[in-house]
């Protein structure tokens, strides 16, 4: 199940400005899935690499994806990256791949940022 990676990415473009409005995977306006086999699937299948002004300073984003045939994806932009924001699903909780990530992320001596996503959803009961 999806944990809302792009999403988060999509909507922070907006928020920073960088967009007219949040891009989305469901309905295949998201600004970094941009590939015909990713819009079709709603999912990553690469990184994209996205950036935005905040604070007077520039911010890189790597959207990188959560299917685990593409954890090599995951690796290689962590190895670009200062801090990683891994995303929980609210109403799966947290999956193989998200333990492999803030592994890695941990093994790189980088900071981890957890985004619990989805919280709305109906039968998400957090404790």
């Amino acid at each position: 199940m999806k944990a809302g990676k792009t999403s988060l990415a999509d909507l922070i473009l907006f928020k920073a400005g960088e967009t007219k409005k949040a891009g989305s995977t469901d309905d295949q306006t998201s600004t970094l899935d941009v590939d015909d086999d990713e819009k079709e699937q709603h999912h990553s299948i690469t990184s994209h690499i996205c950036h935005f002004e905040h604070n007077n300073a520039r911010i890189n984003l790597i959207d990188s994806p959560g299917m685990p045939d593409f954890m090599g994806y995951v690796i290689g932009a962590l190895r670009a990256a200062e801090t990683a924001i891994v995303t929980i699903n609210a109403h799966v909780g947290i999956e193989v791949n998200t333990r492999r990530s803030f592994h890695h992320a941990d093994t790189r001596g980088l900071a981890r940022f957890i985004v619990i996503k989805k919280c709305d959803e109906a039968n998400v009961d957090l404790p």
